[in-house]
């Protein structure tokens, strides 16, 4: 399975970014702390993209900001550590 990691600059704090694990095969891409959803909507509309899961990697504001939208959005389940 050929995946490949998409960085993407969001804007908010000095240096903040989201990120897509995509399988270029399939088009399934998990985010990776979604922050600024206009431009992440418009990156897997862009794409192709099909959303398959949210990943936080911690639960500041900057990592959690579109978690909601999104996840409503595509109908995605959402996963945390759980401390």
């Amino acid at each position: 399975m050929p995946l490949f990691v998409k960085q993407l600059a969001v804007g908010g704090y000095d240096r903040n970014f989201s990120y897509f694990v995509v399988n270029e095969e399939t088009k399934e891409v998990a985010i990776v702390d979604p922050d600024n959803v206009e431009l992440l909507i418009e990156e897997i509309e862009q794409g192709g993209y099909i959303p398959v899961f949210i990943l936080i990697t911690h639960s500041h504001l900057d990592h959690i900001r579109g978690v909601d939208e999104l996840a409503v959005k595509y109908n995605v389940p959402v996963y945390i550590h759980k401390n």
